[in-house]
Order: C-alpha cells, then structure tokens, then sequence
C-alpha cells in the first residue's frame, strides 16, 4: 500500500542506505551498496575462436537488461557465428580445461560455446519464456545477461527509511539458489526491519568464488562487520544457510541478537548417522547423473501450483537462476559443520523451523543444545514450506514475533 511504499526505502545506493552501512576496512572494498569482493574475471582462452567470441561479446549491439551486465550479450549473432566451430574445440571456453575421456563437451543452450560439466552449471527461465520446458542450462556469461539478479552487487537491502533504531534481519539463502530466495519474507518484513540478503561463494554474484567452510563464513562474518556491526542483528538462514549459520553463531556468538534456523533438520555432519551420511553422498551421486535441468524441472513439478505460486518459484529462483557449480563443494561442506559442537556457544535464542515432510531426525537434537530454542514444524510442509501460501504469512508472522522480542527481558 501507499504507506508501506512510503515507509520503506528500497535498494541499495539511498541516502539512508549509505548512513546505516558502516564504512569498510582499510583492506576492503567499498561497501555502500557495493560488491564486498570482486569475483576473479576468467582469462580470455588463447584461441581465435574464444578471442572473435569475447571480441562479440564486448560488443554493444543491443541495449542492456538492467541487471549491470551491459546488454543481451548471449543474444549476439556475432557470437553465434564466432563458436560455430565449438564442435571441435579441446578446452573449455569458460575455465580452459582440455576435453578428454572424463571431461565431455557439452554446449550453452545459448551462444554454444563448449564447456566442460562443471562449467555447464546453471539453470534459468529467461525473461520471455515460460514454463519449465523453457528453462536452459547456459554458461557463466549467458547467465549474467539472462539473470534478473544484479551481478554488480552481493546483497539487497530494504527497510524503514524513517526508523535508523530498526533492527537488522539478515538473510542467507540455502544450496543452489541465491539472495532472491527471500523476496517474499523481505517485502512484508522491510517496513519494520532493516532488511539484507546476501549470496555466498559459488551462489549469485559470487558464482566464480570458491565455497569452502571458510570462504562463506568469511562471507557472512566481513559483511557484519564492514556493513551491520554493533546493530542488533537476526541472522535468518535456510537450508544451507541454515547449516552455515549454525556454525557462524557457534564461531561468533556475540554478532547475533538471535536466529533463525530453517530447514537444517538433519544431522548430516561429522556426528551423522549412517543413512543421513549415505543419502548425503547418494544426493552427489545423482547430481552427477541426472542433468541440472532435469533436477530443476522435477523439484519444480514436485511443487503443488495450489500451494506454490508458479509466478513466485520464477521470480525468486528460475529467472534469477539456479547455481549447481559449486554443490559438490557443498556437500563437502556440509559435511564439515559441527552444530553439536557450535551450538551449545551460543547463548542467545533460535528459533528452529522446519517442514514435517522435509527430513528433521536431528531437529530435537538441535533444540536440546541450544540454551534457549524453541521449535515449530509445519506438519504439511516440506523443504519449500517458505515459499507455501500455506505458511506464508504465518511464518512471516513468526520471523516478526522474534526479530522484535528476541533478547528482551521476559517481561517486555
């Protein structure tokens, strides 16, 4: 409505933004509303047909999309032509490694240009098209010029113009999307909370940062500290970013006022059992078998249209796109974070919500060490439960309850 529109100061370069955003390290970038780090650009390969390819890229022979990639770059018929030849290349056109008997070529349903597997990782529905049997799997470029994110930036904002005192909800999003996941919790939510939403490595526009343990705490921890620090902030994380925050609060106990744990219900770390262990390297296994985009289109068919909003599934994953370059390293990952060890350090409250469909062998575990948990299942729900109308509003309603008494004396 008119009021919340006017209450709210969306998106980055504002004055308010640049007032509320402390000023980086000496080391760091600047951050106001900027890239905290700038990903590595990959080297031109050292061949005519990639030089003619970049030559066509670099070109401006469109106007652009607005996400700061400069134009329709995988739309360029000169590009098309300058990897006509692609069917014979030896490398990679994006990380230059030689093709071979395990290295296969594949092709960006786009421009063309061969790619190993791991390069061949993204998924999107571009503007345009429409439904799953539209959605292509497309190189790094391609994706940036498709994507509706914006890959000049790491992180969203919005939130109270008038209210500096608000209280900060940070968002992380889980494995395989990006800091879009959260739109709908975040406009409901931003006319009271200072609202961000990050990527981390190998997600969004750090798709060419490595994701380690260490390179996405990192992430979450300098965006604090050169960006929030000394706000009372609610860490929200999902899935994986559930999993990372876990580890986080463990780590840093003091950043947080509270957080906010969804769907990491499964113990599937170093303490896991042995069925969680093995359906966590049987999920490698057929990321490895089944193509990216036959993985999207059987978990976006798995969504009921009566409960998901087909309109929302796009906007807040498919046009910006889905990120499988880095599930490997991702899986390594979560099996490395310990939350019966970092749990029972942090002494501020979480709140733990999962699907009842969705696998939670761990989450009454997880009540137990924190020193001041609650739990709520959503019996029908499952891993997307945040993006069911079925749950929508009461789960807003839930991250507002305790963003808002998280930390407060019993009788406030």
């Amino acid at each position: 409505n008119a009021n919340q529109t006017k209450a709210q100061t969306r998106m980055h370069g504002n004055d308010f933004t640049r007032g509320l955003l402390r000023q980086p390290s000496p080391e760091g970038e600047a951050c106001d509303g900027e890239t905290l780090r700038s990903p590595p650009q990959t080297p031109p390969a050292d061949t005519a047909t990639a030089a003619a390819a970049t030559a066509a890229l670099l070109a401006p022979p469109t106007p652009g999309n607005g996400n700061g990639n400069g134009h329709e770059r995988c739309a360029s018929p000169q590009l098309r032509e300058a990897v006509a030849s692609d069917a014979a290349a030896l490398h990679c056109r994006q990380c230059h490694k030689a093709f071979g008997f395990f290295t296969w070529r594949n092709y960006c349903e786009s421009c063309n240009r061969a790619l190993c597997g791991a390069c061949f990782s993204s998924v999107i529905l571009p503007e345009g098209r429409v439904g799953v049997g539209s959605l292509l799997t497309v190189c790094k470029l391609c994706l940036k010029a498709f994507s509706s994110l914006d890959f000049t930036r790491t992180f969203d904002y919005a939130g109270p113009a008038d209210k500096p005192e608000a209280r900060v909800l940070l968002f992380v999003h889980g494995g395989g999307s990006c800091r879009s996941m959260f739109r709908t919790q975040i406009r409901a939510l931003s006319s009271d909370f200072h609202c961000f939403s990050i990527d981390i490595p190998g997600h969004g526009s750090l798709i060419d940062t490595p994701l380690t343990l260490r390179s996405a705490t990192d992430t979450v921890v300098d965006f604090v500290r050169n960006n929030i620090s000394g706000k009372q902030i609610i860490y929200v994380g999902n899935s994986f970013g559930g999993y990372l925050g876990m580890h986080v609060l463990g780590l840093y106990p003091g950043f947080f006022t509270g957080a906010i744990i969804c769907g990491a219900g499964q113990n599937v770390g170093p303490s896991a059992g042995v069925a969680s262990k093995v359906g966590l390297s049987l999920s490698g296994s057929a990321q490895a078998v089944v193509s990216r985009k036959r993985a999207v289109v059987l978990a976006t068919r798995a969504l009921d249209p009566q409960y998901v909003s087909p309109q929302l599934w796009e906007e807040c994953m498919l046009r910006c796109g889905v990120f499988f370059g880095a599930s490997d390293q991702q899986i390594q990952v979560l099996k490395t974070i310990d939350p019966v060890k970092q749990l029972p350090k942090y002494p501020g409250p979480i709140l733990f919500v999962n699907g009842g469909q969705d696998r939670h062998d761990a989450q009454d575990m997880w009540l137990n060490l924190a020193k001041h948990g609650d739990l709520w299942v959503y019996p029908d729900g499952n891993h997307a439960f945040p993006f069911d109308s079925r749950f929508a509003d009461d789960f807003i309603d839930r991250i507002r309850k305790f963003a808002t008494t998280a930390g407060l004396p019993a009788s406030e």
